[in-house]
């Protein structure tokens, strides 16, 4: 899996991701100078190490083997990270989550700025959202589709 950053925060990091852009990539994390947002539902898997997030105000600690997820349109900010921290981003667009068939407790949750953890570890997390950072290099629109709909924020709403 290449971790070399397809969002270089320097150049042009998230906070200018398209709000209907479909992205998953992987790098290795270092604490943000600064909090950016963007509008979409972030899924987050740390493959190895762990880290602190600063969001809305609040931190929160990721954890290796876990899936996170957030909307993104809350301010958030790598704040800290153990020395090379593995993460995988997959950014959703809101427009996606919406038509998502999910618990109303689950989007109410993800809307009012709070981060949503798996209950329920799954060993092939890390081998599938490699996949999916690997598959995204070069994505076609069957692709696409195909990650679009394996992104697992129904499980994560089915298993918190």
């Amino acid at each position: 899996m290449d971790f070399m950053g397809q969002l270089d925060p320097i150049e042009n990091g998230n906070r200018f991701l398209q709000p209907t852009s479909f992205l998953a990539e992987a790098h290795t994390v270092e604490p943000m100078p600064e909090a950016h947002w963007h509008d979409h539902i972030e899924l987050n898997v740390i493959i190895s190490g762990g880290m602190t997030y600063l969001i809305n105000g609040t931190q929160v600690d990721l954890h290796e083997g876990n899936l996170y997820c957030f909307w993104a349109a809350v301010p958030h900010q790598v704040i800290s990270a153990a020395d090379n921290t593995k993460l995988v981003c997959v950014y959703v667009p809101f427009a996606d989550f919406l038509s998502l068939v999910v618990s109303s407790d689950f989007r109410n949750d993800l809307l009012a700025g709070h981060v949503v953890t798996s209950l329920c570890k799954d060993e092939t997390d890390a081998a599938t959202v490699a996949r999916w950072t690997s598959e995204w290099k070069e994505p076609d629109e069957q692709t696409e589709n195909l990650l679009r709909d394996e992104v697992r924020l129904r499980r994560v709403a089915r298993t918190r």
